[in-house]
């Protein structure tokens, strides 16, 4: 391992990588509504206006979520990974990461069942 691998596995390093994986979350919520509109016009269905059918609607909300869920759990990963450590203040992102995280699966999957 070299000097710079080292310095990139700092916990210091860990922590910062989930902080802007934290911040990323917007950017992934703006991804998932453009993949979940591009799956549901991909499939036939006019976005906003079309109630598809029930499995159709499950695959849309279940490919969204997926895209969405990538800056949560890297914002997890790094902020586990930091705070076992030593850098306990790492609680901090991944609190909001897994809060966000489940609120997100929660609300995608309670639309999709309406």
């Amino acid at each position: 391992m070299t000097k710079r691998e080292r310095a990139l596995l700092t916990p210091a390093a860990l922590l910062r990588r989930a902080w802007w994986a934290l911040a990323a979350i917007p950017l992934g919520f703006l991804a998932a509504m453009a993949v979940g509109e591009g799956v549901m016009s991909a499939m036939g269905y006019r976005p906003g206006f079309d109630n598809p059918p029930l499995v159709q609607d499950l695959t849309i909300a279940l490919v969204a979520l997926v895209v969405f869920l990538v800056a949560p759990v890297l914002a997890l990963w790094w902020g586990i990974r930091a705070y076992r450590r030593g850098r306990r203040i790492a609680v901090v992102p991944v609190g909001v990461a897994a809060v966000v995280g489940l609120a997100m699966t929660v609300l995608s999957l309670v639309t999709a069942f309406q």
